[in-house]
């Protein structure tokens, strides 16, 4: 980032399946909107498809950052629905007392 005149300060990685979210707060002075004009410079340099800028994250005063995963991992509908349902359990059985 600093290579483009923009500091900031990674402070939260959220790795996923299919792309990774990098949380970057703005050093004292920097706009959020320059992050969204460097999109393209950041996909050059990462070496990705697109990036994508989610200038700020709602809720927060950090910049977010979506960038492709080199490899995504594939993920089935199945273990979608078994997490789903095991979070749900407790609470159908409260609701079944």
């Amino acid at each position: 980032m600093s290579t483009f005149g923009v500091q900031g300060k990674v402070v939260n990685v959220h790795p996923g399946p299919v792309i990774t979210l990098f949380e970057v707060e703005p050093a004292e002075g920097v706009r959020v909107n320059k992050f969204v004009q460097l999109a393209d410079d950041l996909a050059r340099v990462m070496e990705a498809s697109s990036v994508r800028v989610i200038a700020p994250i709602p809720g927060k005063s950090s910049v977010g950052i979506e960038i492709p995963n080199r490899n995504p991992a594939t993920v089935y509908f199945k273990s979608v629905v078994n997490s789903t349902l095991s979070l749900l359990k407790p609470i159908l059985y409260l609701l079944l007392l």
